[in-house]
């Protein structure tokens, strides 16, 4: 039986581009909640009742949604009044015991990644 709140490990991951891409954007998206997003919910003060909680938490997802919209394309993004500005997000796999030795580097943008979101925040499934 499967473990979906994990991603598969490098070594399990699929072949096809868009499938590996979707992999790696899984594996992102769990170090995203369970760095970042786990931080911002740990650091909340202790005192707040639950609504004020649940609202802090709710902006937290929100602002965390919102930086992979930056990558997904969603904002219409200028540098000056010639030039449009996006933003790439890639997955680099390097050797466990050298971390200049690189593996792989995978484009991730594009995936979805802010519907994904509320699939690892809310339902903690990575794959």
């Amino acid at each position: 039986m499967k473990d979906n709140t994990i991603p598969k490990p490098y070594s399990d991951w699929r072949t096809k581009p868009y499938d590996r891409a979707e992999d790696a954007a899984y594996t992102f998206g769990y170090h995203l909640i369970n760095h970042c997003r786990k931080a911002g919910v740990e650091s909340l003060p202790e005192d707040l009742n639950d609504i004020q909680r649940e609202k802090v938490i709710k902006a937290i997802d929100v602002s965390l949604h919102n930086v992979l919209d930056l990558f997904e394309g969603f904002f219409s993004l200028e540098s000056g009044k010639d030039h449009s500005i996006g933003y790439s997000l890639q997955v680099l796999v390097q050797n466990i015991n050298d971390r200049t030795k690189e593996i792989e580097r995978i484009e991730i943008t594009g995936q979805d990644m802010s519907i994904g979101y509320w699939k690892w925040a809310k339902d903690n499934e990575f794959r």
